[in-house]
């Protein structure tokens, strides 16, 4: 039975082998697995994400790529992925790409960020789990879909001076919470781990480290400002006070529109915001 639901997820998504072999050399999807490959192998400068470097290297990250944004797929990826991911690895992720043709503001890529997981929340139809807050403001709140707490990680074209945030595509990654209980299952395993990774973001990224870069559950921490960092120090945090104002009820069409907002202080600049129904490729494109 595993076997065959496994077998189900490789057409949702796919694992190293199975990205190349779905996407040939010069497609867009290609392209971005190599710049991903590349970032987390690279010899010069580690990537600071050990979780992330081991999973890679163990294949038990999956990759999904999306051409439209559309969100309903990407909820019903991340939804066979969450059900079926501990038996990827202990070090497993999800990374989610979306084609982006023009490089947006990074203030603008935080708009499309949140509104994306306030989309993917309006589409996951398990409860909240009763151990996880819906306050964001709490420190042990994080988000989470089909059940499962999951830790998130945004990376953008716009991202020039914080190197460790960027991509040339949008993308996010999802890393199940239990990928670091089952690790750093004692305050000592966590402080190592934390400061070995503040040290290399010291010399991996051009910009100051984030004041933002915490520990779970440290009265002081609050995860949503780690998921969508700014290219300097600048707070962006989230629009959301509880994760109730995302799930009033679930979207029939399964997608989000896209509308504009203006920015803040002008009267004739716009930015990209979901609605209810459509898809999100021209907020990441325009």
């Amino acid at each position: 039975m595993l076997q065959e639901v496994v077998s189900t997820q490789h057409a949702l998504y796919h694992d190293r082998a199975g990205v190349q072999e779905n996407f040939s050399a010069g497609t867009w999807q290609n392209s971005a697995f190599a710049d991903f490959s590349q970032r987390i192998e690279g010899r010069s400068s580690p990537f600071p994400c050990h979780f992330g470097t081991a999973g890679f290297r163990k294949n038990e990250l999956r990759f999904f790529y999306s051409e439209d944004g559309n969100v309903s797929s990407i909820a019903h990826a991340l939804e066979h992925y969450v059900k079926t991911c501990r038996a990827f690895g202990s070090n497993t992720s999800f990374v989610v790409t979306l084609k982006t043709d023009e490089v947006l503001s990074v203030e603008k890529y935080h708009q499309v960020f949140w509104n994306l997981l306030s989309g993917l929340a309006k589409n996951d139809q398990a409860p909240w789990p009763n151990d996880i807050p819906v306050e964001v403001e709490n420190s042990a709140w994080e988000f989470c879909f089909a059940g499962e707490a999951l830790f998130v990680v945004c990376t953008t074209p716009a991202h020039m001076h914080r190197q460790s945030r960027y991509s040339p595509h949008f993308s996010m990654l999802f890393q199940p919470r239990w990928v670091f209980a089952n690790i750093l299952d004692t305050p000592e395993k966590a402080k190592k781990a934390f400061n070995s990774v503040r040290v290399l973001l010291k010399d991996y990224d051009d910009a100051a480290l984030s004041p933002y870069l915490g520990m779970y559950g440290n009265p002081d921490n609050r995860e949503h400002l780690q998921y969508f960092l700014s290219d300097d120090k600048t707070p962006l945090g989230c629009p959301f006070k509880s994760m109730r104002e995302t799930r009033p009820a679930l979207i029939p069409a399964g997608v989000l529109k896209v509308g504009v907002v203006a920015d803040a202080g002008s009267d004739n600049k716009a930015a990209p915001v979901f609605q209810d129904s459509g898809d999100i490729k021209r907020s990441v494109s325009e």
